[in-house]
């Protein structure tokens, strides 16, 4: 046993520096609205979630439309060092003679970041990749939260519209535990091993 922990221990010095930890924070399918998130202009069903929003330039010109969805807070933590966030979708934006867009937005502490966007001032725009957003810099105590929102403005006599599909949304921390080197003592405690 001892020559086997031992092994294990010099592999391990030589094969890793660091310790990679991940936790998921959340995960939805979207066929609803999760517990503490909240929501404008968007509906929910077996397929996820849908902003489907229209406006229409008659018979008044500058009417607009918008719609989102607001997740729940997330406070940073020193035990992580990034997040992602990654979501299955499908977009088709429209916009005539006006402005079509639709953004996935951080929120630090208030302050509104873009991590993705998409967006049409005129012809029909589609996109179904997914979105995967990576987040460093987060400090200790952010609070954090996210907003994936549309937008719709309509030229005269013309419409604007935004169909954004949703599914399978999650939100990862990743963090990095160093192991002590400077000391035998921290490695075999890490690794739950005892030399006689």
């Amino acid at each position: 046993m001892k020559n086997h922990c031992m092994f294990f221990l010099v592999s391990l010095l030589i094969v890793l520096n660091v310790v990679h930890a991940d936790e998921i924070l959340w995960s939805y399918d979207l066929t609803e609205l999760p517990y503490m998130w909240t929501k404008a202009n968007c509906t929910f069903s077996s397929s996820g979630a849908r902003i489907n929003i229209l406006s229409l330039g008659w018979p008044k010109y500058g009417r607009s439309a918008d719609g989102w969805l607001l997740t729940e807070f997330v406070v940073g933590s020193s035990d992580f060092d990034s997040l992602v966030i990654h979501t299955s979708q499908y977009i088709s934006l429209y916009a005539g003679s006006g402005t079509a867009y639709a953004v996935l937005e951080l929120q630090i502490n208030g302050v509104p970041v873009n991590l993705w966007e998409r967006s049409s001032s005129g012809p029909t725009f589609i996109d179904s990749l997914p979105i995967h957003e990576v987040m460093t810099g987060i400090s200790n105590g952010d609070l954090l939260r996210f907003r994936f929102y549309a937008y719709a403005f309509a030229g005269y006599n013309q419409i604007a519209e935004v169909d954004w599909r949703l599914w399978d949304v999650s939100l990862t921390a990743y963090g990095a535990l160093s192991l002590e080197q400077s000391t035998w003592a921290g490695i075999k405690a890490v690794m739950g091993c005892q030399f006689l």
